[in-house]
């Protein structure tokens, strides 16, 4: 946080409150490690990212002193009660993350084994990868010239190196902490912009942050995206609601604020390498602000110098992490819809395509969210009536609109077109909130129906997490984390998803002895799905990737104790094998080809003998 205090004291942030300034700061710094990690890889320094941190640290005090007269603090009245409230706020998502993701997901050292799952091994993989070599090869595949969008990962991959923490540690026992900060100021400041009175911006966090649809009908999981397994979505979640703020308070302004123009395009940079759905629909919502400056308010400066050096660094990070890295992944995984509108229907039956497609597109409007998006929509028809509509509202709109159609009509692999639907979620509580606000104002009822109507809202709203939640996954992982919490291990029907204490150990002893660079054999990758990544990612190390089933087979026949299929693995380069007895119990290397060098009752680790 002390080097984005510093930066915004350079840049000459004006007119914030202490809220906005406090979550500014701590945002700039979480971009900031970004930068250290391109500037320690480029110049071979990432050994030395502690000292560089103490160096920025000792820079920023100066700069803080040299510049501290230069912020200035937007006039505002000190209110207690909002004050306190925002600290229980962010100390119910603390407690929340600390249940539901680490305690969940709890390294196995003092309880005696832990349940994983698959799609984390992904997320802390990229952290290795990234700790490992640049440009990063592909820790599951061992791909050179990896590239996806995984500043999330490179963050906490600069955390790991300067802290000497795991990687694994960083990302499922402490990661969550940024995320309780970003998300909660974020959340408070953007609701505070919109939405003025103080009980209805209580209602709006409620909706923005702790409500969801029926997920188990839609696939649409608001609570596992951004609580359970978030993998940095969080993170791309929070910077796309500070973005949206500093198009907010540049739309007060007549001329271009440049310090807000600087930071609008840093974070649109990190939000966008961090979740490329989340910047594309942020892009969306600068895109109608600008069209609205050039064409309504004719300010052409402003709306040409927004406009275009947000398409710059979107397209630039766009084109590195995104289409370029990943062989034109947008282009080459979305299918086009075979029952589609086109020139060779009959006019008849393109009316009945596009009839029944808006009818499926209206009730997945009402499924993801019914208590945002139909109060939004029902809203956002309220002042376009009566010839009220903000721009404030319509860019929220429009990018609702944007991210709905785009989750529901377009399809990737492995379900991906979510992100566009889940990053217009807090837009939609957004206007939900207006329109409680708008019927606070008109409705003649006591204020004891007010209550119980809004009362009836959350209730509905927390039944609705509760019972329609994905897979039930939310009070299958609070309990999962209260039980890890006083030391008790669940029973878990799929072993291949666990790791125990003993097997935790090998792994650490693998990532303190070994050298960062050498490559292993483990039977582990014989196993199904994600979990065969358990040994690259607590280990830290290259894991050999079979690359077909063939490969495969031989690999079991290596474990199996063929000794055919054992050199020829050590003529592919292996240094050192990883043998799990539950999985190859009978696997023995001889002596000539290599030495036992650590063992306990689960793990043997051997060496291979070069002669």
């Amino acid at each position: 946080m002390l080097p984005g205090t510093a930066l915004l004291s350079v840049i000459k942030v004006k007119d914030s409150t202490r809220l906005e300034f406090l979550m500014l700061s701590y945002a700039a710094g979480y971009a900031v490690a970004i930068v250290v990690y391109y500037v320690s890889a480029l110049f071979s320094l990432s050994s030395y990212i502690g000292w560089i941190y103490v160096v920025i640290g000792v820079l920023s005090v100066f700069s803080l002193i040299w510049n501290r007269n230069t912020v200035k603090f937007k006039e505002e009245a000190v209110n207690k009660k909002e004050q306190y409230t925002w600290i229980i706020l962010l100390s119910i998502l603390f407690l929340f993350y600390l249940i539901v993701f680490s305690m969940k997901h709890v390294i196995p050292t003092v309880v005696t084994e832990n349940f994983w799952h698959g799609d984390l091994f992904w997320w802390v993989g990229d952290i290795v990868s990234l700790k490992t070599k640049f440009p990063p090869v592909n820790f599951r595949t061992l791909e050179p010239n990896y590239f996806y969008h995984y500043f999330g990962a490179m963050q906490l991959a600069v955390v790991s190196e300067a802290t000497s923490v795991s990687a694994a540690k960083i990302a499922l026992n402490y990661s969550y902490i940024q995320a309780v900060v970003m998300l909660g100021l974020a959340s408070i400041c953007l609701v505070q912009k919109v939405i003025k009175g103080y009980s209805v911006q209580l209602i709006t966090l409620f909706l923005l942050l702790f409500s969801t649809g029926f997920e188990k009908f839609t696939g649409v999981t608001f609570f596992w995206h951004i609580y359970l397994v978030p993998m940095a979505f969080n993170i791309s979640f929070s910077l796309e609601l500070i973005v949206i703020l500093l198009v907010l308070k540049q739309i007060e302004k007549e001329k271009v604020d440049y310090a807000n123009l600087f930071l609008l395009l840093f974070f649109l940079i990190v939000c966008t390498g961090t979740k490329g759905p989340s910047g594309a629909i942020v892009l969306c919502g600068i895109g109608i602000a600008c069209i609205y400056w050039m064409l309504v308010k004719k300010e052409y400066s402003k709306a040409l110098t927004y406009g275009i050096f947000s398409l710059i660094v979107f397209g630039g990070i766009y084109y590195y992490l995104l289409k370029a890295g990943n062989n034109t992944y947008l282009e080459s995984s979305a299918y086009v819809d075979p029952y589609k509108i086109g020139l060779n229907n009959t006019l008849i039956v393109n009316i009945k395509i596009l009839f029944w497609k808006s009818l499926k597109y209206l009730r997945y409007l009402i499924l993801i969210n019914p208590w945002t998006f139909i109060p939004s929509a029902a809203y956002i028809c309220y002042v376009a009536v009566r010839k009220k509509l903000k721009l404030t509202e319509a860019i929220m709109f429009i990018m609702i609109l944007a991210g709905t159609l785009l989750g529901y009509y377009m399809h990737y692999y492995g379900n991906s077109e979510i992100y566009f639907t889940l990053s217009v979620f807090p837009f939609a509580a957004l206007l939900a909130g207006k329109a409680i606000e708008v019927l606070a104002d008109t409705m003649k009822a006591t204020v004891m129906c007010k209550k119980t109507m809004i009362a009836i809202l959350i209730i509905s709203s927390l039944m609705c997490s509760f019972l329609f939640n994905w897979k039930n996954s939310l009070q299958t992982y609070i309990r999962s984390g209260l039980s890890n919490l006083t030391g008790n291990t669940g029973k878990y029907d799929d072993k291949k998803s666990v790791m125990t204490k003993e097997e935790y150990s090998a792994y650490v002893w693998v990532m303190e002895n070994t050298d960062k660079n050498k490559l292993f054999l483990s039977d582990r990758m014989l196993e199904e799905q994600n979990y065969c990544y358990i040994p690259g990612v607590f280990s830290e190390r290259y894991i050999y990737y079979y690359t077909d089933d063939k490969d495969m087979a031989e690999g079991a026949a290596c474990f199996a104790g063929d000794l055919v299929a054992l050199k020829k693995y050590i003529g592919k380069g292996i240094d050192y094998i990883i043998q799990n007895k539950r999985i190859s119990p009978e696997f023995y290397c001889p002596s000539e080809y290599g030495e036992l060098v650590y063992e306990n009752d689960e793990v043997l680790v051997w060496k291979i003998q070069r002669s």
